[in-house]
């Protein structure tokens, strides 16, 4: 996180790219041949696995922690209609070893729980891939997915938005094994949403509230209501507003030291404004 590990080039467009926390790296790039292709390295820039992809495109790639597997989300077009697929890769082998047909739900992004076990989703579907051949979807048929975080130690956070309301919200969240841990009605806005290995804190228009992972409420902070984001790391969770960063206690809730908040200038937060 604090310097370039190594530099390279490709002869082909990158699509996108993952990186693993064994260093190993996943690169999709136009093909050679194909419409796309993947390959993998090593931490020393050497191809460790290759993969060419016919007729679809790469649009989302991941790589689990410990670099041996890999999948991503492909868009193809048949018959003037766009189709999505999802395929599980093992670098042992030269072919998918797990392949999910989403019809013209589109999956836009890929990420890896554990080995084999994958949150799948887009703007309509959102599934828990495990053991290469088993898929549970979420029926989004009432329901329409508005946040998902997924933390560094592999837990999944999803808030769907209830009967497409704007305030009424349901906060799933889902083990490293892709089981779901609970389910919580939140009568709010949803700004956003964070987690880490033991809590979950979700961002309303007025509140910063925190759960555990029985999902029980151990933390609640008012907040202004130009909230942004929020991103929760142990014991301090941080806020994002338009003027700044502001710290707040993770469990019981209430403002932090004020030596961990950080404010920016007038002439930041007004570029923020206008990005936003």
């Amino acid at each position: 996180k604090t310097k370039v590990l190594y530099e390279g080039k490709t002869d082909k467009k990158i699509l996108t790219g993952a990186i693993s926390k064994n260093g190993n790296i996943a690169v999709a790039t136009r093909g050679s041949g194909s419409q796309s292709e993947l390959k993998i390295y090593n931490g020393n820039q050497k191809e460790i696995f290759s993969w060419s992809c016919a007729k679809e495109n790469i649009i989302s790639v991941d790589i689990s922690d410990n670099g041996k597997c890999a999948a991503v989300s492909v868009v193809g077009a048949q018959n003037g209609e766009l189709y999505s697929k999802v395929f599980v890769f093992d670098i042992g082998y030269s072919e998918p070893v797990g392949s999910f047909d989403y019809g013209t739900q589109i999956v836009s992004k890929v990420e890896f729980l554990q080995k084999y076990t994958i949150v799948a989703y887009g703007e309509k579907t959102f599934s828990v891939i495990t053991d290469k051949k088993d898929r549970n979807d979420e029926d989004l048929s009432l329901n329409s997915l508005s946040r998902i975080y997924v933390s560094d130690e592999n837990t999944a956070a999803v808030v769907l938005s209830k009967y497409g309301s704007s305030t009424s919200k349901i906060l799933n969240v889902y083990s490293r094994k892709g089981e779901l841990l609970f389910s919580k009605e939140i009568n709010s806005a949803v700004k956003s949403v964070s987690c880490d290995s033991t809590h979950i804190t979700v961002l309303t228009d007025l509140k910063l509230l925190t759960f555990n992972l029985k999902g029980e409420a151990v933390g609640e902070s008012n907040v202004s209501n130009d909230g942004i984001r929020c991103f929760t790391d142990g014991n301090l969770t941080y806020a994002y507003f338009t003027n700044g960063i502001s710290s707040f206690k993770t469990v019981g809730g209430g403002c932090a030291d004020t030596n961990t908040t950080a404010s920016y200038s007038e002439e930041d937060s007004q570029r923020t404004s206008d990005k936003n």
